[in-house]
């Protein structure tokens, strides 16, 4: 019974600290460890966010005259997904996979714009260059990085924090995707939430436009 209880905590333990597959992990390791991993990135995001930062977030975007979106890698997976929302609810937003495209981008920002500026570790050049280019325009940045007091977080106007640990030896992007994900969808239901018959109208329209090709 001892060594039953030793091996119980020991695998607990092992869950919540390493989410890396090993060889050996059946199929239901895996959903387990990953379950636990995206619950845990989750929840301490959200304990993380500054209510009067992501108050002010939700109003910059609710007033742009336009979203323009960087991000590259993973990054920009969480960026596309957020257009394709934005414009769900009638909200103009521009995202290129091209960050050269995307750098060229910020000739055309204005004042009234606002940037999403993807990238966990804070230090993504292309991301740094085109949000310092962005503020010189005028537009207001906002960084979504798991790193504040980096590059892009010190460029930006506010940050949210993306709390995710991440190796740098990995095989895919986990921790900083759900998180950034998170992050993200946020938004998106707080913009909903303050215009929930007009986007509810926009979605069905969205939903009966895309009906006519699918």
């Amino acid at each position: 019974m001892k060594v039953g209880w030793a091996k119980y905590f020991n695998n607990n333990q092992y869950f919540e600290k390493d989410m890396i597959i090993n060889v050996d992990d059946s199929y239901e390791n895996c959903a387990s460890k990953l379950l636990a991993h995206v619950t845990d990135v989750c929840t301490t995001t959200a304990n993380h966010i500054d209510n009067a930062t992501l108050a002010q977030v939700v109003h910059m975007i609710d007033h742009a005259g336009c979203i323009y979106l960087l991000g590259v890698g993973s990054s920009a997976n969480v960026a596309q997904d957020m257009q394709q929302k934005l414009l769900r609810i009638s909200k103009r937003a521009f995202f290129l996979p091209d960050s050269q495209i995307n750098l060229l981008s910020t000739i055309t920002i204005a004042r009234e714009d606002v940037v999403l500026a993807f990238s966990f570790s804070g230090t993504t050049n292309v991301i740094t260059i085109s949000a310092q280019a962005a503020k010189k325009q005028g537009a207001f940045i906002v960084a979504i990085t798991g790193n504040p007091d980096s590059p892009v977080g010190r460029t930006a106007n506010v940050c949210l924090s993306t709390h995710a640990i991440e190796r740098k030896t990995r095989i895919g992007a986990v921790s900083s995707h759900y998180s950034q994900q998170y992050i993200c969808d946020l938004l998106f239901l707080c913009l909903v939430s303050k215009h929930y018959d007009e986007a509810e109208k926009m979605t069905m329209h969205a939903t009966n436009l895309l009906s006519r090709i699918l």
